[in-house]
């Protein structure tokens, strides 16, 4: 669970997961104690409510929920504090044969909130949204962008981008639109070229019936499966020339309209 890869956020995941499971489990035995304050399960139920429901019809794995710790996380916390705070620090069961001592309960929690403040604020300084292949080596500034002005990736990216982005303003491309496929979304931003169809196209969320009707409707506007070969399809029907390509991207233009893919 400990890691000091704070661009990433595997850095904080599990710590802040447990959190959202203590409040889970925490704020339904508020909810149903008899004697609880109406203001803690009040704030509980809202707890437990948004840390429910905001990762449905998400694809984003449990971040939705994480998001929302700004204000689930401090009142997990001061249940905690109130919690542990009434709890005694002996039990005796049995008639005194059995005795359970609450320290070692008091310090695994102690523990655990340590350690989401030290992995939580190595993150906050040290996290950098990045591609799925991670955040470091992060040297080298991208050019040609007044989008990007002053951002950093790795020397790789930055030349493969930078090349794109220098063919783009030379041809002057902004403001036409673009269809993109490979898991590029952003290129759209970065080139300053909006979408002729959805933004994200090889989503499995979005079906390849949804992109033929998309297609339809656009239709004057290296990853072999269908929804690719009904790209090819139509570059090859309106006319479709490469010409642009490095390392990484692949830049065709339709000949009739200026439009790009």
């Amino acid at each position: 669970m400990y890691n000091m890869k704070y661009s990433t956020k595997m850095s904080v995941f599990q710590w802040a997961v447990m959190l959202l499971t203590c409040m889970l489990v925490l704020g339904a035995v508020i909810i149903f104690r008899r004697k609880g304050e109406d203001r803690d399960k009040l704030l509980c139920g809202l707890s437990m409510i948004v840390i429910v429901i905001t990762p449905l019809g998400s694809n984003n794995h449990l971040y939705a929920s994480i998001n929302n710790l700004f204000f689930a996380g401090p009142v997990a916390l001061w249940m905690l504090w109130k919690a542990l705070g009434g709890i005694r620090e002996r039990y005796a069961l049995y008639g005194g044969r059995i005795q359970l001592y609450m320290f070692p309960v008091k310090a695994a929690v102690a523990m655990v909130v340590a350690m989401l403040l030290v992995q939580s604020t190595g993150f906050g300084f040290g996290y950098v949204f990045s591609e799925s292949d991670g955040g470091e080596n992060l040297n080298t500034r991208i050019e040609n962008s007044a989008i990007l002005k002053g951002m950093y990736t790795d020397a790789y990216r930055a030349e493969q981008l930078g090349t794109l982005l220098a063919y783009a303003k030379e041809q002057g491309l902004a403001g036409q639109e673009i269809i993109l496929y490979g898991n590029i979304p952003a290129l759209s931003y970065y080139l300053d070229m909006p979408f002729a169809i959805t933004a994200w196209p090889d989503l499995a969320s979005y079906n390849y019936e949804a992109m033929v009707e998309d297609m339809r409707e656009t239709a004057a506007k290296p990853w072999q499966d269908a929804k690719f070969a009904l790209l090819i399809e139509y570059m090859n029907d309106y006319g479709y020339r490469q010409t642009f390509a490095n390392d990484k991207f692949v830049l065709y233009q339709a000949e009739e309209n200026g439009g790009s893919l």
